[in-house]
């Protein structure tokens, strides 16, 4: 049985995780627009809704909602399964708190 690299041994991985946020030309082209457009929020603007459209297309579903971030993703979720107060839904014990945090938000209860 050969040693861990950690002891001593070969490593397995020789090469660095890449850099993250990955990104392209477009990718920083398309932020560069908007930050130049001052319009930074939903309502006035296209470009959420031109996501929400081909997001929803490549998933070949009839609609889809951007949100600020996970936790409201979740939140969003709960409400769109008809969760409500009082009742319980089983979450997992070793998670981020934003997946218990959204079954209270509805005023139900997150069971481990």
């Amino acid at each position: 049985m050969s040693q861990l690299a950690l002891l001593g041994g070969k490593k397995t991985k020789t090469k660095p995780f890449p850099l993250w946020p990955q990104f392209d030309d477009a990718e920083r082209n398309a932020l560069t627009e908007v930050l130049e457009s001052r319009v930074w929020w939903r309502t006035p603007g296209t470009k959420t809704l031109e996501f929400e459209k081909a997001f929803a297309h490549f998933h070949g579903v009839r609609n889809g909602i951007a949100v600020t971030n996970g936790t409201a993703a979740l939140e969003v979720t709960v409400a769109a399964l008809g969760i409500n107060a009082g009742d319980e839904v089983i979450v997992p014990d070793f998670t981020f708190v934003a997946t218990a945090s959204a079954v209270l938000f509805a005023n139900a209860l997150p069971v481990l």
